[in-house]
């Protein structure tokens, strides 16, 4: 059969999904598609604001264990075997597990709108676009150039869209290209060997001047290798300054 059929997620407080059971991983996934939310949005975790993109969801190991009746060891290889498929990316540490789920708009429908089947496997998260008129830019006009090199060399491709968007409003700012390449290059080096899902997402690493943190990788390592004079320290730790860092920690190191 062909076709579509619309699951809302009130069905998680129905009587007969919330009766005590362990999950089969059909079931698992249906309940992480449900779990994720359908537009962006920015939550509170104990003392700090996350920004959760449509698509992802935050949620704990232990809570997953509760929630489907499994082992942490079943979860977490379940997790894994997704993430090899390309149906999901997730990350995990101490506080918080963050899922985002693989081309989420093939499952979702915009909630205000019908949409063909065929309409559904365009909704990519590289094509999805809203239908305001100023939001419907062609794919040639936001994959500049200068962007697909950065795209190029980033360690981690995901939500290309998202990526495009941080950069266009990165370089709107003034920023130097050349500035935020050199730390693309940086931070790339830094992730060589690193699991993908401690990787940050390419707009997170362009967005609230994050890139800047990989900006003096490069020059910090010449003047340890070099020995430089430590006046070149006093221009690295000017540099600091200007990025608006604490000036106790700056690392001075032997000079």
């Amino acid at each position: 059969m062909k076709g579509w059929i619309k699951l809302h997620r009130s069905i998680q407080t129905h009587w007969l999904y919330q009766e005590r059971r362990v999950f089969s991983r059909y079931e698992a996934w249906l309940d992480m598609l449900m779990m994720a939310n359908h537009k962006d949005n920015r939550v509170v975790l104990g003392n700090e604001f996350l920004d959760v993109q449509r698509g992802q969801f935050i949620t704990s190991i232990r809570k997953l264990c509760e929630k489907w009746g499994w082992s942490k060891t079943k979860v977490t290889q379940f997790l894994k075997m997704l993430e090899s498929d390309e149906m999901i990316v997730y990350f995990s540490d101490t506080k918080k597990t963050v899922i985002t789920i693989g081309k989420y708009g093939f499952y979702q429908a915009g909630e205000d709108s019908e949409k063909t089947e065929e309409g559904h496997v365009e909704d990519t998260e590289e094509t999805r676009k809203s239908t305001n008129k100023n939001d419907k830019e062609t794919k040639k006009e936001i994959y500049t150039p200068q962007f697909d090199e950065f795209w190029s060399v980033y360690p981690r491709k995901l939500s290309k869209a998202d990526a495009a968007k941080a950069w266009n409003a990165l370089i709107k700012s003034g920023a130097s290209i050349d500035e935020i390449m050199t730390a693309t290059r940086n931070y790339t080096d830094e992730c060589h060997g690193k699991e993908v899902q401690f990787i940050k997402h390419a707009a997170t690493f362009l967005k609230n001047d994050r890139w800047k943190d990989h900006l003096l990788l490069d020059k910090l390592s010449n003047y340890k290798a070099k020995k430089a004079d430590p006046r070149d320290k006093e221009i690295q730790f000017q540099q600091w300054l200007q990025q608006g860092r604490s000036p106790e920690e700056f690392n001075w190191g032997d000079s």
